[in-house]
């Protein structure tokens, strides 16, 4: 799941320049990914979320939510069949590289208990 995730915001990961920069990518992927296996109501709970976090500047927000659907979009077209939530993740520092581990789990079905 770690190079799905890595996979996901590939495109971008030239534009990041520090670890927190590379974090809150990974961060913002993992949480576009689990929109897109969200029931619909649900993933737009999550962007209101993500907006209240952003605060009061409305390029900051147009500017995530283009990213957001963006990545949303790009999941559905690289993994039209994979539903696993991604629950969390963690960034090892290698010195000259990093390494990506996520920890993922089947999202319930319709019907099933949550």
């Amino acid at each position: 799941m770690s190079e799905v995730l890595e996979e996901l915001v590939e495109p971008y990961a030239y534009e990041v320049g520090s670890e927190e920069a590379y974090e809150n990518l990974i961060s913002l992927g993992a949480m576009a990914w689990n929109m897109t296996v969200m029931p619909p109501e649900a993933s737009k709970e999550a962007m209101k979320g993500i907006i209240a976090m952003l605060g009061d500047d409305p390029e900051d927000v147009q500017f995530v939510t283009e990213q957001v659907h963006n990545l949303m979009q790009r999941k559905k077209k690289l993994f039209p069949n994979e539903d696993r939530l991604i629950l969390d993740f963690f960034i090892e520092d290698l010195g000259d590289q990093r390494h990506l581990k996520v920890i993922s789990h089947l999202a319930p079905k319709k019907g099933d208990a949550a």
